[in-house]
């Protein structure tokens, strides 16, 4: 029997067919025309090898009238449930029995897995195996019977969160336990896959304590244009940003972050630097910089206002909670260049006008000693080439002086000098 019509009795057919495929028992209950409640448990006995019949055994557990339930049952209500849990636990508070459920199948039928003894201290063995070692103490405090019912009198239900292990990886389930009230003291415990949105939830999570960090870096920095988090597996990204620029053209959150931030960021960089740039911030080129010094990190002009402006990214890896991400970071350091370059032509300007004589313009006294140290080293290196050192003085220089004046002291230094580089037109 593949097929059953729809009608009264097709719930316990369908029930039959499925147990005679799976052999598991099945715990259902199935609504009369009078509107009784039949509680039925369906096992498989026997298949006979030659001819394929199947032996049941079908025991009616009991009837209820339609009036001592308004046709709500504890099958019914896990029937309607099921398709979102994946176990069901029957459990009686006084004795501790209980029976395990699997999900629904597709006819909606319950089959019941397991029964035992001790149901609270089973979970706890069974914990030790099935959940993610982190949720294992936690889950083992919180799941007792006095903190269960405690809790159950306080609001009227029991839950929790864990991760279980299922297909061999771990997934976040929901845990929640309810009263029965037609059924004595007894629970009913329901345990559903809520992976996807724990999953999300983190995530959103994650990016929210992000976007509180960089705003606490932002407050003590104005110089950071954006701040990207980047998967270094998959290079998923998340941004970070304050900047409202028309300019600005990649998102908040993508995918093929090294492929998306060239192609957006070469569009306004300063057309010196965009071979540099395209040549150095590639995936390869930035992972290998971590590797061997920690840190990536790359200065370059973009356009801002039609104005060139220097910028710096920089890039390192970091490990949050046993993930690695690698952090980018975009600051401008546009003033901090111009000082330093400042910085460099007065120190250039200063050297020069030290290296130079004031009077004649010729290379002074201190060029000379800075050329006999860099002679020195050259000697001692062993890198030297023939060369000669002539010195030469002005006679009755103090004559001059004394006679008619500094002034003619400094025109006569200054022919001097002139016959003398004369002379020595190519001389260093």
């Amino acid at each position: 029997m593949n097929e059953v019509r729809k009608g009264v009795g097709d719930d316990i057919c369908n029930a039959l067919v499925q147990c005679g495929k799976d052999g598991k028992n099945v715990l259902m209950d199935e609504k009369l025309p009078d509107g009784r409640i039949v509680h039925v448990l369906i096992r498989r006995i026997s298949i006979n090898p030659v001819s394929g019949v199947i032996g049941f055994t079908v025991a009616v557990l009991g009837v209820l009238e339609e009036n001592e339930n308004s046709g709500l049952t504890f099958t019914y209500v896990a029937q309607a449930l099921s398709t979102d849990y994946i176990y069901f636990y029957y459990v009686d508070l006084d004795t501790e029995s209980f029976i395990e459920y699997g999900g629904g199948d597709s006819s909606d039928n319950l089959s019941a897995m397991r029964h035992g003894e001790n149901f609270f201290a089973q979970s706890h063995h069974d914990a030790k195996a099935a959940l993610y070692e982190e949720d294992v103490e936690p889950f083992v405090q919180a799941f007792t019977k006095d903190n269960i019912i405690k809790t159950i009198n306080e609001s009227g239900s029991f839950t929790c969160n864990y991760r279980l292990f299922i297909n061999g990886e771990p997934k976040y389930v929901h845990l929640k336990a309810v009263r029965i009230e037609s059924k004595g003291n007894s629970i009913i415990i329901g345990v559903s896959n809520i992976d996807a949105q724990m999953k999300q939830q983190e995530a959103f999570e994650h990016v929210k304590q992000e976007r509180i960090i960089y705003s606490r870096v932002a407050a003590l920095s104005d110089d950071y244009i954006s701040i990207y988090t980047v998967d270094p597996d998959t290079d998923d990204y998340n941004r970070f940003t304050e900047s409202k620029s028309e300019e600005d053209n990649i998102g908040e959150a993508g995918k093929r972050f090294f492929e998306t931030f060239r192609e957006a960021e070469v569009v306004n960089i300063y057309d010196e630097d965009k071979k540099m740039f395209l040549d150095d911030f590639t995936k390869e080129g930035v992972f290998k910089a971590i590797k061997k010094k920690g840190i990536f990190s790359l200065n370059y002009r973009v356009m801002m206002s039609g104005e060139p402006v220097y910028v710096c990214i920089r890039a390192a890896l970091t490990q949050e909670n046993d993930i690695q991400q690698l952090i980018v970071g975009i600051s401008n350091i546009d003033e901090q260049v111009k000082r330093d370059l400042e910085y460099v032509n007065n120190l250039t300007a200063a050297r020069n006008e030290v290296n130079l004589d004031a009077l004649t313009g010729v290379k002074s006294r201190h060029a000379y000693i800075d050329v006999e140290d860099q002679l020195d080293t050259m000697i001692e290196e062993g890198k030297v080439k023939d060369f000669a050192v002539a010195i030469f003085d002005i006679n009755d220089l103090k004559k001059i002086n004394d006679t008619f004046g500094h002034k003619a002291g400094d025109e006569y230094i200054q022919k001097g000098c002139a016959i003398i580089c004369d002379i020595f037109r190519h001389c260093p």
